[in-house]
């Protein structure tokens, strides 16, 4: 993709040993009839081969779809109807799994209350056959001194595991950690530590 430049509501599949190959995805029809809209992929990753879509135009207009780039099949994800008092929804979606038990995909809103919980020590994740809420303590930091809002974290999924890619704000280099299991914190095994890579700020797969 050299040379090419690339909007927000462009979507490309990449392939190959490097990933140099690349297919121009068609937008689902809903997002091709909104002028430039702004499409966003949640999570930068599939579930089943099930792609989450959203766009940002403004907090009363914003789409979520589910949708099957091999197959072209998209579902259009319905607004809520419930109304929240003294509770600001947010209409942009946080996250989404499937059922294996009802066969079924949910999606996740967050509400958002006046108090907030410490979510730079820990990782939330959510049962989508029992929804349940639990936490896992991230790993723990060398460098006691760091404040944890300068560090970026992002989850991935690395051979079959939950991953935590960890790298420090105007810093280049990356700290891998993978999961041996949910709510335990030891479980935490750090694969390795890569940079410092140029131009990149933070990643978007593993």
């Amino acid at each position: 993709m050299r040379g090419q430049i690339l909007g927000y509501n462009t979507i490309f599949s990449l392939f190959g040993d490097r990933f140099e190959e690349t297919v121009k995805l068609d937008r689902p029809p809903r997002f091709q009839d909104l002028d430039n809209p702004y499409i966003y992929i949640l999570g930068f990753s599939s579930v089943n081969g099930i792609i989450c879509l959203y766009n940002d135009v403004d907090y009363d207009n914003t789409t979520t779809m589910l949708w099957n780039p091999a197959t072209g099949e998209f579902k259009t994800i319905p607004l809520s109807l419930q109304a929240y008092e003294n509770i600001e929804f947010n209409i942009i979606p946080d996250a989404f799994g499937y059922d294996s038990i009802r066969y079924d995909y949910k999606v996740i809103h967050m509400l958002q209350y006046p108090h907030w919980l410490d979510f730079y020590t820990q990782m939330v994740s959510f049962d989508f056959i029992n929804e349940k809420f639990f936490a896992t303590t991230l790993p723990s930091l060398s460098d006691p001194y760091v404040i944890y809002k300068s560090i970026r974290n992002e989850l991935m999924m690395l051979n079959r595991s939950v991953a935590l890619i960890c790298n420090y704000d105007y810093m280049n280099y990356f700290h891998i950690w993978i999961l041996g299991e949910f709510g335990v914190k030891e479980s935490w095994t750090k694969l390795f530590v890569f940079g410092a890579l140029t131009c990149v700020h933070f990643p978007i797969g593993a």
